[in-house]
Formats: C-alpha cells, sequence, structure tokens
C-alpha cells in the first residue's frame, strides 16, 4: 500500500511521547501509523492512522513491516515494554527502513537517596518496611503484590481503575492518559 509521501512511518506507541511524534509527524504531511498495544480501555488517540493488538511476535511484526512497505520505524515504547522492544529490534534487522527507539535518560541516584534494587515487582512489594507510607506509580497488571501487603498504607497512581477491589490500606488514583509519559 504505497501513498504520496515519501515515508511511511509507524510508531510503536503508548505513551505521551509517541503521541507528540505522530502529532508532529502527521502535521508534516508523513503517512503515520501508532500501532498501540490494546489494553488501556480509553487510550488518547494520536494524530494519524491507529492499529491495536500485537502483531505476532517479531516474524509477525516483519511481515506488517514489509506488506505496509514501512519505512521508518519509531520505537516509542512505555520502558517496561521490553518484549516490543526487542521484537522490534529483531524485525527491523535487514529491511530497507530506519529503526528508532525513543529511550528516556535512566533515573540517576542522587545524594541522600537511599535506593533497594530489586529483581521483580513481586521482590519489590516485599521489600517494604512494615507500616510503611507509599507512593506507587505503575500499571494495573502489576498491582496485585503491593495491593497483598495489608501492612503497609499506600497511594498507587495508575491510568485505569485496577481489576482488583482496592484493599482499605490502599487508595488508587486513575488520572487521564493525557497526564501520562
Amino acid at each position: 500500500m504505497q501513498t504520496d509521501s515519501p515515508h511511511r512511518v509507524l510508531i510503536l506507541g503508548g505513551t505521551k511521547d509517541a503521541r507528540l511524534i505522530a502529532d508532529a509527524l502527521v502535521a508534516q504531511g508523513l503517512d503515520v501509523t501508532t500501532s498501540l498495544a490494546g489494553v488501556t480501555e480509553r487510550p488518547e488517540i494520536p494524530a494519524g492512522k491507529l492499529r491495536s493488538g500485537g502483531f505476532g511476535g517479531a516474524e509477525g511484526l516483519r511481515r506488517y513491516l514489509q506488506e505496509e512497505s514501512i519505512t521508518v520505524l519509531i520505537d516509542a515504547t512505555h520502558p517496561f515494554a521490553a518484549v516490543m522492544s526487542r521484537h522490534a529490534a529483531e524485525a527491523a534487522k535487514g529491511l530497507p527502513l530506519r529503526h528508532l527507539r525513543l529511550e528516556r535518560p535512566a533515573w540517576q541516584q542522587q545524594p541522600g537517596d537511599q535506593w533497594i534494587t530489586v529483581p521483580t515487582v513481586e521482590a519489590a512489594a516485599k521489600a517494604i518496611p512494615q507500616g510503611a507510607r507509599v507512593f506507587l506509580a505503575i500499571g494495573r497488571k502489576h498491582i496485585a503484590p503491593f495491593f497483598a501487603r495489608s501492612d503497609v498504607f499506600g497511594i498507587a497512581r495508575m491510568i485505569e481503575k485496577p481489576d482488583e477491589p482496592v484493599p482499605p490500606s490502599w487508595t488508587a488514583g486513575v488520572r487521564s492518559a493525557s497526564g501520562c509519559r
């Protein structure tokens, strides 16, 4: 499927950054499709075309890139979307396209910080001291181990309401997608 635009862009999105990139590229007259994973019930829709759902792994994405004559692939997924980013890199190998990966700088420990490094979300929930007050910015798919901690008090900030009931010692603050990066 060819268009008059010299570039056909696929943005792997799901972040505010992806929406801003799509809006800017469409304003420049490029043919842009943003792909969302399809897990957010009411996503904020970027300019251009939209597709939702998976590709079927790296091979499925590679097929899509070829069938749609994509010339620029922009990975602007959430930093936790490591599998999708890996699939994008594998799919782009050897194809005649530009592959860009938007990466946010990692947080840097500052003087006075007390960081604890843990390997999993479950380990993070276990590392919280008993009776602690917690502010948590995490997706609803990863909230269960924290909600299981009835001995802590917390505020969980997320895009959508969690699937499970919010325990009495927790408050779930749901914000609009436009406020997220």
